[in-house]
């Protein structure tokens, strides 16, 4: 699990994201779900596709049993939240 976490906040959110900020990147693992918290400072109005990859797919595609900020339409905030379910 440690393994996974270090890369997540390596690769947490690669894709193609212009002219935003990702900061306070956090992880906490919570029984089978890992949370993960950000900020992401963008334009007014401006939205994001947020992908989440791991190592355990060899980081080739997007996680997909996770759920909150995450997905297309993410828009500019702090204290955003992902929670995935890694089992």
């Amino acid at each position: 699990m440690q393994q996974i976490l270090t890369s997540l906040a390596l690769l947490l959110f690669c894709g193609t994201l212009a002219a935003q900020r990702i900061e306070n990147v956090k992880a906490t693992i919570n029984g089978d779900d890992i949370i993960i918290t950000y900020d992401l400072s963008g334009k007014d109005g401006q939205e994001f596709k947020i992908n989440l990859y791991a190592s355990n797919s060899n980081f080739s595609k997007p996680i997909i049993k996770a759920s909150g900020d995450i997905g297309s339409k993410i828009t500019p905030g702090k204290d955003k939240r992902v929670v995935w379910n890694a089992k």
